[in-house]
């Protein structure tokens, strides 16, 4: 009995051990896949370093003084004293030319020039006299209306018979706003009255004497002369049968309009409604589009006159060399005509080589005149300094584009890789030139545009850009957890960016982040072999 239950209990022993072993082993494999899960990362301590920042640009190597004789105007060619590859002395006769064509040329431009001034001098006298005249109907049509007002606010009160009122056209241009064709109020007058053809028309005194005096022909004779019945200008949308309301071809109402106890009011609205027509006329003839139009004209057709002029002064002393050189292109020939579209004659100083680089905006801010530069050619480096700057870009766009885009990499001048090459011209001059650095040709440049000792940098392996800024992963040793941080950089290399805020010195970054990494995250600690 007692070795059965020996054996019993060594099975029982034996099971509970394995069930250990493999909970032990089920836990190792668990710890293990979760840890597996957790991203690993390598770290990087912020620290401080000097960053020596450049430039860089590829431009093509031109000779340092270059004058290019551009013929503008068309004129017969009479000798040409030189041929490419000839080398002149400053004040040498390159070309002459028979410029007797251009006094035709030249008095058809100043006729042209003097019409056109004199259709400028027009539409400005025009145009001050319009305001003039605007600015007195103005101020007529304001006190009409502030005593229509009142009439209407008067006879409103205790009259049934409604006075004719007028709108006022608007003054934007082109307009269709008749003034308001609403018939006045029905109610005759006596039949005494209409039977009678010698009833008296009293108007008041004030009757302005300036207004129009053109009448239609169909109006009762008895009618004062002054009072305007017709449009002021054909431009103007007034109807000459319709004046303030009243149909003028209406006798009864005409009648019932002068002589009721409203007949001053109605004669006010009459008045109304040619200044109203004058004042937008005037309004028209006041603007300055006109005037605008006429003063273009005359300036291009100045222009053109001004070129004519100077072209013909300079070919008719001839082309001289500005200074020695050697000539390099020659498309003008003794007995024929000059062309528009070519260029007559090279001079180039080849002494002196510059290159001209293209920077676009990101780039451009940090270079200045005299900063020195290093170009290397396929033959070997040289020394040079930057000479001069355009004041304006050339170009399309993209070069501001790719050179942010550059820029925040730590890469420099893409856009002058470009065919586009837009930006801003920078010249640069080679100092001791020799015969390995040819004209045409391409050369690196690299400008040094500053210096900056101790101060705190991430590599830029470390970053991540995108549109809204520079980021960096933050590893918290306590948390063993990474956050994305926004950075603020200020000068860079090609592998290092200077810090202004969002790190310090002795902080702990992510090495090459990747770009599925989630704002925050737990992480672990790749251990250095």
């Amino acid at each position: 009995m007692a070795t059965v239950r020996n054996k019993k209990k060594k099975r029982i022993i034996i099971a509970v051990i394995v069930l250990v072993i493999a909970a032990v082993v089920s836990a190792v494999i668990a710890y293990a896949a979760i840890r597996n899960s957790i991203p690993e990362v390598s770290l990087y301590s912020v620290g401080t370093s000097d960053i020596y920042e450049t430039v860089s640009a590829t431009g093509k190597v031109s000779s340092g003084a270059v004058k290019e004789y551009k013929v503008n105007a068309v004129a017969t060619v009479k000798d040409v004293h030189v041929k490419v590859g000839d080398e002149v002395k400053k004040g040498d006769l390159l070309a002459t030319f028979d410029t007797s064509g251009f006094n035709a040329q030249i008095a058809q431009l100043q006729k042209s020039y003097d019409q056109a001034k004199a259709g400028y001098n027009d539409a400005l006298a025009s145009q001050k006299e319009a305001k003039k005249n605007l600015a007195d109907v103005q101020k007529k049509v304001a006190e009409l209306e502030k005593e229509n007002k009142k009439l209407k606010k008067s006879v409103g009160t205790t009259k049934t018979t409604k006075a004719p009122s007028t709108t006022r056209p608007s003054t934007t241009r082109p307009s269709t706003t008749r003034p308001s064709t609403t018939n006045p109020s029905t109610t005759q007058p006596s039949s005494a009255a209409n039977n009678n053809p010698s009833v008296s028309l009293t108007l008041p005194s004030n009757l302005p004497s300036d207004l129009p005096s053109n009448r239609p022909s169909n109006l009762p004779s008895n009618l004062p002369s002054d009072i305007p019945t017709s449009n002021i200008s054909g431009n103007i949308p007034i109807d000459p049968d319709v004046i303030a309301g009243i149909d003028i071809n209406d006798m009864d109402a005409v009648m019932a309009a002068v002589s009721s106890s409203e007949s001053k009011l109605a004669a006010n609205e009459l008045m109304l409604a040619a200044y109203y027509a004058q004042e937008q006329m005037y309004s028209s003839l006041a603007s300055d589009t006109l005037v605008a139009s006429k003063k273009e004209l005359m300036n291009t057709t100045k222009s053109a006159l001004n070129s004519l002029q100077e072209a013909q002064q300079e070919m008719s002393a001839g082309w001289r060399a500005a200074f020695d050189g050697t000539i390099t292109e020659c498309n003008i020939f003794p007995e024929e005509q000059t062309s528009l579209l070519a260029k007559g004659i090279t001079l180039q100083n080849m002494n002196n080589k510059v290159v001209t680089i293209s920077l676009g905006e990101y780039d451009i801010h940090k270079v200045k005149v005299d900063m020195p530069v290093k170009v290397t050619t396929a033959y070997g480096e040289y020394t040079g300094k930057v000479i001069s700057k355009a004041p304006v870009a050339s170009g399309g766009s993209a070069s501001s584009i790719m050179d942010s885009v550059g820029s925040s990499m730590g890469i420099s001048g893409l856009s002058s890789l470009t065919q586009a090459g837009a930006g801003v011209e920078v010249q640069i001059a080679v100092d001791n030139p020799d015969e390995f650095i040819i004209i045409g040709f391409d050369a690196e440049v690299e400008i040094a545009v500053g210096e900056h000792h101790g101060i705190t940098t991430v590599p830029s392996q470390a970053m991540v850009l995108d549109k809204t800024g520079s980021y960096v992963f933050v590893y918290n040793e306590e948390e063993k957890t990474v956050t994305k941080t926004l950075i603020e950089t200020g000068a860079s290399s090609v592998s290092e960016y200077e810090v202004l805020s969002g790190v310090k010195a002795g902080d702990k970054i992510v090495l090459a982040p990747q770009s599925t990494y989630e704002d925050s995250f737990e992480a672990r600690v790749k251990e250095d072999a």
